[in-house]
């Protein structure tokens, strides 16, 4: 992807997680509280993964012998299709528009619009829905397990992330791999499959759980 007016042209959504939502206060590992969506989160809200970096991880694996894995292996809730392997690494803020939607690559374009004005886009399932890119997410083992049959690999893909995604000096992540991004939604909004999505921000200071939102 290239860079166009400081916003990165847009990806796809290539799947969504069914999940049942509810509105409760959440407290990220870093002791921020705010209310959000969350279901089932141990962390953050959401995790967004990139089937760029599972085709890398797989080509990797294929050439040990290994088969390729898929995307629910690491559970996200967001998978999106486009760009470059680990780019989303980088990722500071991004934004979920319908392709004829009425976003915009004004980062602030949802806050500036009038309360009546986002209601009825909200109403609508028009307006955009920006998430802030947290952190990158630390894997364990449980990638490892097979979800389909629960039999768990003796060593992948552990081993092979051991080798090239222990990229976070930050916490537990300098002793574990590094896959998919942790999110936090800034708005309420629905989302599906094929929908747009532009990345608004980058930043080179994601350090898992000594890194703030405000200082990224």
């Amino acid at each position: 992807m290239t860079f166009a007016d400081n916003v990165l042209q847009p990806e796809r959504i290539e799947a969504v997680a069914s999940i049942s939502c509810l509105r409760l206060p959440a407290w990220n590992f870093r002791k921020e509280a705010q209310m959000e969506i969350i279901s089932s989160s141990d962390v953050m809200s959401l995790q967004v993964a990139s089937q760029a970096s599972i085709d890398e991880l797989n080509s990797r694996l294929k050439s040990k012998g290994e088969d390729a894995l898929t995307i629910e292996r690491f559970r996200p809730n967001i998978v999106i299709r486009g760009g470059t392997p680990w780019e989303e690494d980088g990722w500071k803020r991004v934004r979920i528009v319908k392709p004829s939607g009425t976003g915009s690559s004004n980062p602030d374009f949802y806050q500036e619009l009038s309360l009546p004005l986002r209601a009825l886009q909200w109403l609508l399932g028009t307006g955009p829905l920006d998430l802030d890119v947290v952190a990158r997410c630390a894997r364990c083992q449980v990638p490892n397990v097979n979800p389909d049959t629960a039999v768990k690999h003796a060593k992948e893909p552990w081993e092979t992330l051991m080798k090239y995604r222990r990229v976070d000096d930050g916490g537990v992540a300098k002793y574990k791999p590094c896959f998919g991004m942790l999110c936090v939604p800034k708005n309420e909004g629905e989302i599906e499959v094929g929908m747009m999505v532009e990345v608004l921000e980058t930043t080179d200071k994601h350090v898992y759980s000594v890194a703030k939102l405000k200082d990224l």
